[in-house]
């Protein structure tokens, strides 16, 4: 690593050129989409005293209250981390705002991380070159978990790649590799790689474990102690449907299968579809959503920095492989491969030395960059515009809906629609998807009383004429049919 004077003033371009392109993001609708939704709640839940709960139930895998202990659903560090901000200003846009700027850090821990792996000038071309990436910056966009993962994960792997610390290296690398894991469950893989790369170090890997696992005991035994098996996720549904949405509006009442009855029963169907995101994955990070122009760049890495590498390449196969094993989720490879994106990015920093030394060659491929990112510009633009809401429920079209929610009902009453994550953003109620298929038989009633709804807010016409003759009419509003049980 350099002397530190000598990184000030390229740590600062990057920082400032990852945070100018970020900036203007800042007044954008924040993205209203249910993964966010979970993470809001679970702040909110803090916030207002109610311990690490979760009041938003968005899925039928299981039977489970709508209000809930939240260590299943969601891992602690991100809610926790939201929460500490939310602390010192409740306001979403002002959450928004923090992530933004943790997401130009983020870019300056590349850039540390490239400097100790690759020369000066490539390292900071290519840092410039990620903080500009469209894809990471919708990704930085969200209320998610991303920018504060990006922020562990870089600064473990330059704590790894640091000469600095002594013994007390692989104290810190425990902490952050659970701290990782902590805040995505795919943050595992990190602890795997270091496994991997010191098995010979018995004395490195006992302080390594150890320390993981201080560091996630408490939450596994209070996971444990809220009566879950502390080593599943919710994600373990991701492998027992074709697709997640089975287990969503049309899911209530349904009986799924084990992991290993679903992969035995549908193996082919699983092949196929593993080779064709597969290949679909690959088609997005060589194109010109990630590395285009760059990607024959990737041939020019010399095969003696292979195992310098080697943790980076690792861990991007491993990311790379659980994003493609997961075959229910419908495939978002612009917002998942950013990761492997960046740890890809390296390598393309082996251009030949006479691109670095000679000026004119050095000139036409700054050029060329440029050229690149003029060519790239409209999907900068496309990071703000993106709507922040999904599908046909514009806040602002249903804010009397709010209102009425807010003003007619208590705070732990169950609120059953089509957009619970809407809901309960904006209203702070428990809230419960509505299913598909409640006019069959007696679902309703066995819908109410096991989650026990105490407003249903409903507008397909089908459901609606049912409800008229089987729950109690109250109002309509705002394109909606409002009944109780």
């Amino acid at each position: 690593m350099p002397d530190a004077k000598k990184i000030v003033t390229p740590l600062l371009l990057v920082f400032l050129t990852g945070l100018i392109v970020r900036l203007p993001l800042y007044t954008s609708p924040f993205w209203r989409e249910p993964d966010v939704a979970e993470y809001l709640n679970i702040a909110h839940n803090l916030l207002s005293g109610q311990g690490y709960t979760q009041s938003l139930k968005m899925s039928f895998f299981d039977n489970s209250p709508v209000v809930i202990p939240a260590y299943t659903n969601r891992l602690p560090v991100t809610p926790v981390f939201f929460f500490s901000l939310l602390l010192i200003r409740n306001n979403f846009y002002w959450l928004q705002l923090c992530l933004l700027v943790l997401g130009a850090a983020d870019v300056c821990l590349f850039y540390l991380l490239l400097r100790r792996l690759i020369q000066a000038r490539p390292a900071l071309l290519l840092s410039i070159f990620a903080a500009v990436n469209p894809n990471l910056l919708v990704n930085n966009r969200m209320l998610l978990s991303e920018p504060v993962y990006y922020l562990l994960l870089l600064t473990a792997f330059n704590l790894y790649y640091s000469r600095s610390f002594g013994s007390k290296k692989y104290l810190l690398l425990g902490i952050f590799s659970g701290l990782v894991y902590l805040t995505r469950p795919e943050g595992i893989l990190l602890l795997v790689v270091f496994l991997i790369m010191d098995f010979r170090h018995l004395r490195h890997l006992a302080t390594l474990i150890s320390i993981f696992l201080l560091t996630v005991l408490p939450y596994l035994l209070l996971k444990f102690a809220a009566g879950h098996n502390p080593f599943t996720t919710n994600h373990n549904y991701v492998w027992i449907v074709k697709s997640y949405s089975d287990g969503l509006e049309s899911g209530f009442l349904r009986t799924y299968p084990t992991v290993w009855n679903f992969f035995r029963g549908n193996f082919f169907w699983i092949i196929i579809r593993i080779i064709r995101e597969t290949y679909g994955n690959i088609t997005s990070l060589l194109g010109k959503a990630y590395l285009a122009f760059l990607t024959p760049l990737l041939f020019f890495f010399p095969a003696k920095k292979f195992i310098r590498f080697l943790p980076l390449i690792l861990y991007a196969i491993f990311n790379f492989l659980i994003i493609t094993l997961t075959w229910s989720i419908i495939p978002e490879p612009e917002r998942s491969l950013c990761l492997v994106f960046l740890f890809i990015l390296p390598f393309v920093g082996f251009l030949p030395r006479l691109v670095w030394q000679k000026k004119l060659w050095y000139l036409l491929f700054v050029l060329t960059l440029c050229l690149y990112l003029v060519l790239d510009i409209h999907r900068i633009g496309w990071a703000r515009n993106v709507e922040g809401f999904e599908g046909d429920w514009n806040p602002w079209e249903k804010s009397d809906f709010y209102s009425w929610v807010t003003a007619h009902t208590s705070a732990g009453s169950v609120i059953a629609s089509d957009k619970p994550h809407l809901v309960n953003i904006f209203t702070a109620r428990p809230s419960l998807l509505l299913p598909d298929n409640l006019i069959h038989g007696n679902n309703l009633s066995l819908y109410t009383k096991i989650f026990g709804v105490k407003i249903i807010a409903a507008h397909d016409p089908a459901l609606v004429e049912f409800l008229k003759s089987h729950a109690r009419y109250i109002t309509s509003m705002d394109g909606l049919e409002i009944f109780s049980p």
